[in-house]
């Protein structure tokens, strides 16, 4: 690891190594969306709680209509891992 040290994810724990102690540290993380890269042009959502399976399906009823034309997700704004809480997008029609 480097001089600030590096972590793990197991689970539900985060798991931090310290750099410049011989010493991990277990924390408590709230679990988090996976999101899965399958491709260049295709990406999974894996809900991991209830909340998130509710916030989904919200979505996905947003975004896939039955009774009229689907709608997509476009990105908006800038999304800097190190400064950003998260990436933004705006719901529009296709």
């Amino acid at each position: 690891g480097g001089l600030f040290g590096e972590s793990w994810y197991v689970g539900s724990y985060e798991i931090w190594r310290c750099g410049c102690a011989e010493r991990l540290d277990l924390i408590q993380r709230e679990p988090s969306m996976k999101i899965s890269i399958e491709s260049a042009t295709r990406i999974m959502m894996i809900p991991e709680t209830d909340h998130e399976k509710a916030a989904l399906d919200a979505l996905w009823k947003i975004i896939i209509r039955c009774d009229a034309a689907s709608k997509v997700l476009c990105p908006i704004g800038a999304y800097i891992p190190s400064e950003s809480e998260g990436a933004s997008f705006v719901i529009q029609d296709q």
